[in-house]
């Protein structure tokens, strides 16, 4: 059977995911047809410089949006694409004296002059031109090309989407290097033959990477250990932060840095390790190297370990969150419970009540199907969540109102996100539609909270109420559940 060439990645997700935007670079947004077509072009380019069949051309950019453009550019020729990272290194040395010619971004164009001179090869610019320059640049030299033959009929669905593969729908955020091999896999590759968009970021700060990725909604994080840090230092004070359905490491997290993150930003961090890196279309220009062996991957779960599993894995939220788990509230637990709900209280941004009620009347009030405390590993409850109904009115049986708290030596460990999670899987599985809340403005940790969970703001109560002598606004909340509207 014919291999493939790595360029088919590209050339069938022009044909199925024509409209969407393949890649976001600053102001720049280019669909998957934008995309193929340039990347086409290029290939004319290289061809008309004396690129033929088999030849590598070395590639020095950083992750714009040239970089992909030249990268199946050069598959689209025929050739074979070959990174060559830190232009500094021997080894970017040795990649480029075996090319045909060195394709160099205009921003590092000085470096590229010297690799140039030190392998002995052409040397090609792509991108902004950055005033007068000899250097022949590969734009001036391509033709809008035709579709070539080897991708025509090339445009059936995937046989095999890799298990950490984005969906289409996802938006990835590209930090790793691009010249990189982990980098190709799991950011250019993975997301571009799942249809999804590439978000890229040239230079990597935890701050930049937040703002983007709360700008352009991202879905999908892959990172180093060090990005994850940075993450997570950017996060402090920071009362929104992004929704990220899976994030992608090179290998595992400390075990500390994966807890925090995954409770911070609530999501799972998978880890792909060397495995996952040969999928990466290779330097043989022809079908990409794939390892014969079974690979495993791990995952940072809410506990803090790291779980391998032979792929596939079937994925499902852990209810541990470090040492803690969840059960249903008994009147076993009363004293805690009001102990938890009285320190919320003094808190000043939990509620207008100032005492906890007797368990009476807490119990009377509050529907005993859903009501859940989290326990720690000695047994101590610190957390709970329960709701109440909102009307004796058979048509809105289905709408409830509800309050959690968590003990504060137990707070900033995702233990109310836990909670809330819990409740609304029991709500729905009861045919419960609404959940709703009213939380103070001032209280941000919270309102960040039932954001994440899927919660919206409907309006907001000015001066609804006296607390402590003065008046406050509340902010209203609710969770229309998506399974039974």
């Amino acid at each position: 059977m014919t291999a493939l060439s790595p360029a088919t990645v590209l050339a069938g997700s022009a044909y199925r995911h024509a409209d969407t935007v393949a890649v976001v670079d600053g102001r720049a947004r280019v669909t998957y047809a934008e995309l193929w077509l340039e990347a086409r072009c290029y290939g004319t380019g290289l061809r008309a410089a004396g690129v033929r069949d088999g030849d590598r051309v070395a590639l020095l950019a950083p992750n714009v949006v040239d970089f992909p453009r030249v990268y199946f550019g050069a598959l689209a020729a025929g050739a074979v694409a070959v990174p060559v990272g830190v232009p500094v290194a021997p080894q970017a040395v040795h990649l480029a004296r075996d090319a045909r010619l060195l394709v160099c971004h205009t921003s590092q164009l000085a470096a590229g002059r010297r690799l140039s001179a030190r392998a002995g090869v052409p040397l090609l610019t792509v991108g902004p031109m950055r005033g007068p320059s000899e250097v022949p640049r590969l734009e001036d030299l391509g033709d809008v090309p035709g579709e070539p033959a080897a991708f025509a009929g090339t445009v059936a669905e995937p046989a095999h989407r890799p298990d950490l593969a984005p969906d289409s729908s996802d938006v990835v955020l590209g930090c790793l290097p691009l010249s990189g091999r982990f980098g190709q896999a799991v950011a250019l590759t993975g997301t571009f033959r799942a249809g999804a968009t590439l978000v890229l970021l040239s230079r990597f700060t935890g701050p930049a990477a937040l703002d983007l990725m709360l700008r352009e909604e991202v879905t999908v994080f892959h990172g180093t250990s060090a990005m994850y840090a940075a993450l997570l230092d950017a996060a402090r004070g920071r009362d929104v932060l992004p929704r990220l359905r899976r994030c992608i490491s090179r290998a595992p997290l400390p075990p500390s840095l994966g807890q925090r993150f995954t409770t911070v930003f609530d999501t799972t961090v998978d880890v792909a390790g060397q495995e996952q890196s040969r999928t990466v279309p290779t330097p043989t220009g022809g079908a990409s190297r794939a390892s014969r062996q079974p690979r495993s991957r791990g995952r940072w779960c809410h506990d803090g370990q790291r779980r391998v599993h032979p792929v596939p894995v079937v994925r499902e939220r852990s209810r541990l969150v470090a040492d803690v788990r969840l059960r249903p509230m008994t009147a076993d637990d009363a004293d805690r419970v009001l102990e938890i709900y009285q320190a919320g209280l003094d808190s000043g941004n939990a509620s207008f009540e100032t005492v906890a009620p007797s368990w009476a009347d807490f119990d009377a009030g509050r529907l005993a199907a859903h009501r859940l405390v989290a326990v720690d590993a000695a047994g101590t409850v610190v957390g709970w969540i329960a709701v109440s109904p909102t009307s004796t009115r058979t048509v809105y049986a289905g709408v409830v109102e509800h309050s959690v708290y968590v003990d504060p030596a137990a707070q900033g460990r995702g233990v109310a996100r836990l909670l809330l999670d819990a409740l609304i899987e029991s709500t729905e599985a009861a045919g419960i539609w609404t959940i709703q809340s009213g939380v103070f403005p001032e209280n941000t940790a919270s309102l960040a909270l039932h954001r994440r969970a899927g919660f919206r703001v409907i309006g907001t109560r000015e001066r609804v109420g006296r607390h402590h002598g003065r008046w406050r606004d509340v902010v209203l909340l609710e969770r229309r559940s998506p399974k039974l509207l």
